[in-house]
C-alpha cells in the first residue's frame, strides 16, 4: 500500500479498528497508526501527512472526516456502507456536526 497514488488516512478515536479495516480493504494507506492498531493488525504503518483524518466527533456520537475534498468524498462513500445516517457536505461545519440538504 505504499503506491504513490494511494490516499492516506489518519484514524483516531472510537471505531478505529473497524475504520482501519475498512480503509485497508479499500486500498487506503493508514498513516500514523496508534500502537494498539499496529498490534491488532500486526503491521508497521508509515508516518506521513494524511489526505484525510477520521476522528471522534465532539459529542462522541460518531466520527468526523476532515481533509482534502476528494479524499473526504471517497471516505464518506465507503463509510456510508457502515451507517445509513452518514451525511456529507461541502460547506464547512464545526467538527463533529453535519447537515444535509441545500
Amino acid at each position: 500500500m505504499t503506491d504513490e497514488t494511494s490516499r492516506k488516512v489518519r484514524i483516531r478515536g472510537i471505531y478505529t479498528t473497524a475504520l482501519t479495516h475498512l480503509c485497508l480493504e479499500h486500498d487506503w494507506t493508514v498513516v500514523d497508526a496508534s500502537g494498539p492498531i499496529e498490534r491488532r493488525f500486526e503491521a508497521d504503518f508509515e508516518t506521513a501527512a494524511p489526505d484525510a483524518t477520521i476522528e471522534t466527533a465532539d459529542d462522541r456520537q460518531g466520527v468526523g472526516i476532515a481533509g482534502k475534498p476528494e479524499a473526504v468524498d471517497e471516505l464518506v462513500k465507503h463509510s456510508s456502507r457502515l451507517e445509513s445516517t452518514a451525511c456529507s457536505g461541502t460547506t464547512p461545519h464545526p467538527w463533529g456536526r453535519c447537515s444535509t440538504g441545500g
